[in-house]
């Protein structure tokens, strides 16, 4: 194995890029999605360059395509902002794919667009090395080259696997599973998000010593943010002795099950208001009697939210707080569910939005790490959209932070905002 160090380039134009889609046709031979999409050799070779250049064509007018010294592995990265150049995309599936596997591709990389972060990020969109080249350390390179850049800029980064033998070099740089995409026929595509190194403590040899713990993982996650922690011990792992099991892997929501009195007016609330999508819904028949209505709504990245309507099902009370915590006798804020707002900026035209739709929704809340915006739906149920803004406290801090607010801040009213601003100001005059 040649472990000599690799030097990267950016890509020029002309001759450069040519050698870039070529050296993408080698790698790509025998990936998974790439010969589903053309399984005739004669096909691929026609095809497969003109696919790469329309999904590389933003990577190499942004200057972000990079190359090994040698030219062996090619990067096409999109920098934060750059997005790419659909419509000619979409015109070569439609040109060369045959007509029916037509709407499962274009489905495929219309999915992938889920678990982009909201968040300025960097996409890596294709990565590849000349197939007799593997296992030298190119693809390495080129990975280490970027994500530094990442790390300094503290953005995360995004990319789908189409091969799941790839999937273990990206881990090792810090990519997590964001879920699974398979539409049809298509092999599984694996989409990997790696969170921004937030620097909070102490550097050593100008590196820092963080964890990083994902607020979503997501699935579609995310669009995701982070925290991070000082590096420790690392964390206790119980096992059972009696059988060999791996460690527990995260990845998010499924979905999250809540019910309903008015499935009706839930759905006019959560489709015609917040606009999320609804993606299944069926009837549940009980055996003893009357049936359960049930609809699911894609919150994003295909995290899901359900609602159950009982319907004259036995010993099921005709009437219950769908909202759960007047039900319990507790406060509206120790009971409630965040959605992602993705940014400031965001999270004040979504404020804006639903006033203007009528809902009654608090000021933006300060929290210093993160800011929301609290209201309710038509069961009750406290909700949020949130983002994160800043760095959360760390050391002692993180787990001994104090403050006080009145006993109607609980109730996610004005309250809260005055109560938090006034702790937020307490908090800096210490």
């Amino acid at each position: 194995m040649d472990t000599k160090p690799r030097r990267v380039a950016t890509i020029a134009g002309g001759a450069e890029v040519d050698h870039a889609i070529a050296t993408l046709v080698l790698a790509f031979v025998a990936d998974p999605i790439a010969r589903w999409m053309y399984d005739d050799p004669h096909q691929y070779l026609l095809h497969i360059p003109r696919l790469f250049r329309a999904l590389g064509a933003s990577s190499f007018e942004a200057g972000a395509a990079q190359r090994t010294g040698d030219g062996l592995g090619v990067a096409l990265w999109l920098p934060p902002g750059a997005h790419g150049e659909d419509e000619r995309l979409e015109a070569v599936i439609a040109e060369s794919i045959v007509r029916e596997r037509q709407s499962e591709v274009a489905a495929i990389f219309e999915r992938t667009e889920h678990y982009r972060p909201l968040e300025p990020h960097w996409y890596l969109s294709l990565i590849g090395v000349e197939a007799l080249h593997r296992n030298n350390g190119c693809g390495a390179a080129l990975l280490q080259h970027r994500l530094r850049q990442c790390d300094r800029e503290r953005l995360p980064a995004y990319l789908w696997s189409s091969n799941p033998l790839n999937t273990t070099l990206y881990k090792r740089h810090g990519f997590q599973m964001a879920g699974v995409i398979k539409v049809g026929s298509s092999p599984s595509i694996f989409p990997m998000l790696r969170s921004a190194r937030l620097k909070f403590g102490a550097h050593e040899g100008g590196r820092s010593r963080l964890r990083i713990l994902a607020l979503k993982a997501d699935e579609y996650g995310n669009r995701k943010s982070a925290l991070s922690v000082r590096e420790k011990d690392p964390p206790t792992v119980i096992r059972n002795p009696n059988t060999r099991i791996k460690n527990m892997t995260h990845r998010g929501f499924s979905h999250i099950g809540l019910s309903t009195l008015d499935l009706d007016k839930t759905r006019e609330f959560y489709e015609g208001v917040l606009g999320f999508k609804p993606v299944v819904a069926d009837t549940i028949r009980i055996k003893e009697g009357g049936h359960l209505r049930h609809l699911f709504f894609d919150v994003g990245r295909d995290q899901l939210i359900a609602f159950l309507e009982p319907n004259g099902v036995p010993d099921v009370p005709a009437q219950y707080d769908a909202g759960i915590n007047r039900g319990l006798g507790v406060p509206a804020g120790f009971y409630h569910f965040a959605f992602e707002a993705g940014s400031p900026a965001a999270l004040a035209e979504k404020r804006d939005e639903l006033r203007a739709k009528g809902v009654e929704v608090t000021d933006i809340v300060d929290h210093q790490w993160a800011q929301s915006i609290y209201f309710k739906d038509p069961n009750g149920l406290s909700l949020e959209y949130c983002c994160v803004v800043g760095n959360p406290p760390e050391g002692d801090e993180m787990m001994h932070g104090a403050f006080t607010v009145r006993r109607a801040a609980l109730e996610l009213g004005d309250a809260l905002n005055a109560d938090v601003a006034t702790a937020k100001s307490a908090r800096g005059k210490r």
